[in-house]
Formats: C-alpha cells, structure tokens, sequence
C-alpha cells in the first residue's frame, strides 16, 4: 500500500517532479512484468498522478484552518489599552472595572490575554472553554483562569481575590505555597510582608538654642484614617476606623468614597454593611450614571444573604436606572429568582419571560424557560 503523504507537500518535496520525470515512471510502470507485480506497478503509477496533482494544485485550493483571532469588543471594535466600566467582549466574556480602578491591557493574541491591575476593585465574567488563557496581574499576585467568574482588589500592601463561579489559580511569592486554587465562594487574601527596619544611629546632638517664635502655619484638613487604611488595603483597619460611625460618614462621603467604604466592609467580610453605602448612592446620586451598578451590586449582596426583598428592590432599581447592558441580562435573571424565592410565580414568570425574549440564546436561558413554565 502506498504511504500517505503528510500535508502540506512543500515540507516534504524540496522540488517537485518535472513532466518528464513522471512520464518515465509511467513507461516504467507499464512495461510487461510478472502478473504478480501489476499491483504494485499500478500503485505506482495512481501515486506519481496524485503527486503531481497536488505539487500542482493552485496554492489558493490549499485550505488551512485559521488561528483563533485575538479579542475585541461585542461591536466588532479593537479591545482598548485601558478598560474602563463595564465593558463586553465578543465571546460573551465581562470585565467590570469600578471608578476608582485601572485596569490595563498587556497582551491580547489568540492564546492568551494579559490584563494589569494597577489598582482598585475589578470584576472578571470569563465564559468557561474558549481557546485562550486569561491572566491579571496585580501586584503581589497573578490570577490565571480558563472560564470563571472572580472579583480582584487591589491596594498598595495586599490583594484579595474572590471567586464566585468555577475556578482560578493565583500565584505569587507571598502566595502560602507559592500557589493556590480557589474554588466557587472561597476568597485568599495576599498581604506584603512588613518591611524591616534598618538600625538607627542617632549621632549626639548638641545643645539647641532657643527656638523663635515661628509665624502660625495654615493646617490642612487631616484625612479620615479609614480612607488611609483602604489605600494600603488594610481592610480590617480601615473597618475598625469606621466603627460604629459608619451610617455618618457615609452622610458626609462622595460616590467614590461610598464605593470605597462598600468595598472595605465587604472585603472585611461585613457584608451586611456593605450594602449600607451602595443605598446611599442610590438614594443620594441617583442621577449619577454609577447609581445603576451601585444598585445591581446591592441586590446581589442581599440576595447572598437571603434578603430577597431588598435583593428585589435593588435589581428593579438598577434595571429603571438602565444597567449597562453587560449587566441587563443578569439583573433579569436575578430578579426572576428573587421573586421565585419569595413566591411570587406569576411575577418571576413575567421577568423570566422578558429574559427569553431579549436573550434567547443568554447563559440563564433553560433556568428563565424552567420558571416560565412553573405552574
């Protein structure tokens, strides 16, 4: 039997057969010979045929299959060297990057794409099973993830990495073991070691004449010591700073500083109180275009919590204060199992119903058919 040629044929043929050459291997092949050689010699003969077929096919006829493409937008648009708010990919992946975040764009080929988190918190939607790698750098630590949904925040002095769906692999050399998976609703915390002080010598001083009298100095407001702790990710001091002032201070705090002051309750896991300023911003700046994912932000940490009333609120608030569109999807579906669990069915079948309607092919799509259907 002949030996099949790999493909394609200019790896293997330095220089193709010329027509002479292969005319002679056909007179060869079909001088008289023993009958038990007419197979080979026609073996022969229907090899050197296709070989010259192939070394001669038009180089257009030859197809390969193409590389997967590097990521873009939903839109078709080049992905952006810096990510701001939320933004949609063409696979169906989210990054959600809050105000006072930066996010960066490293690398972004057809194997993998390289993301920096130079600071503040950022949200990662990425669909499970695509062909290329996903990798956040922030810092302290690296995050690699095939298809998982994770939230990162990073300060100056530590970075915490939190995982809601599937799961990632974070690495760095404070990391314990040099490495670590979290799995769905575990959270690591990766902290810079404290710097060592060097040893002081102070040199003897001589006596100090009086001092004069100086002229008084303008003073500065001093900044609150809870901001000051969630800058160096001290989420734990930050917390404590607040104290049971939290209610005032998130009276007298701007949207950023509300955003910052969730964050610190959050990631000093008091969740409840986290959803204290998300309210105020809502409630205070609600013509801020950041009310909207405020009040997402706010249903999903009620709903964790079983609250589903709240939950319920704050999903119909983020969807009448028009929710980026790569969040309008979720905060249908989960305001559908809001009112399922609190026993609204003709309620969560009506959201559910809207869901199938507007994303017929979205991620919740049996999950929104199963309620549409619940007698």
């Amino acid at each position: 039997m002949a030996k099949r040629l790999p493909l394609p044929v200019k790896r293997v043929l330095r220089d193709p057969f010329e027509d002479h050459e292969v005319a002679a291997m056909v007179r060869r092949a079909s001088a008289p010979r023993p009958r038990r050689r007419v197979a080979a010699a026609s073996a022969v003969v229907v090899a050197a045929i296709a070989l010259l077929a192939i070394v001669t096919m038009p180089r257009g006829e030859v197809h390969e299959a193409r590389a997967p493409l590097p990521l873009r937008l939903e839109g078709g648009g080049p992905l952006p060297a810096l990510l701001a708010g939320v933004t949609r990919l063409d696979d169906g992946s989210i990054i959600t990057v809050e105000a006072s975040a930066r996010l960066r764009r490293l690398q972004n080929d057809d194997r993998d794409l390289v993301l920096l988190l130079e600071r503040g918190t950022a949200r990662f939607d990425v669909v499970p099973g695509g062909p290329r790698r996903w990798t956040i750098e922030c810092g302290l630590a690296t995050v690699v993830v095939v298809g998982t949904r994770f939230t990162i925040a990073r300060a100056e002095e530590r970075v915490v990495v939190e995982v809601e769906r599937g799961a990632v692999l974070v690495r760095g050399e404070h990391v314990p073991d040099r490495a670590r998976t979290l799995g769905a609703g575990e959270r690591i915390e990766v902290a810079a070691p404290a710097p060592i002080p060097p040893p002081r010598f102070e040199p003897e001083r001589e006596a100090a004449p009086p001092p004069e009298a100086a002229a008084p100095r303008a003073t500065t407001p001093a900044r609150p010591r809870w901001r000051e702790a969630a800058e160096r990710g001290a989420w734990d001091d930050a917390y404590a700073a607040i104290g049971e002032r939290l209610e005032s201070t998130c009276e007298r705090a701007s949207v950023d500083d509300l955003f910052l002051i969730a964050d610190v309750a959050r990631l000093s896991g008091h969740t409840a109180d986290a959803m204290v300023p998300l309210e105020h911003v809502v409630r205070r700046h609600r013509r801020d275009p950041r009310a909207a994912l405020a009040a997402f932000t706010l249903g999903r940490l009620a709903a964790n919590l079983g609250q589903y009333e709240r939950a319920e609120r704050a999903f119909e608030t983020a969807l009448a204060l028009d929710v980026p569109d790569a969040l309008r999807a979720d905060a249908l579906a989960r305001l559908a199992h809001a009112r399922r669990a609190l026993g609204d069915l003709d309620g969560a079948r009506a959201v559910a119903a809207q869901y199938v309607v507007e994303y017929p092919s979205g991620r919740e799509i049996d999950a929104m058919r199963r309620i549409g259907t619940t007698e």
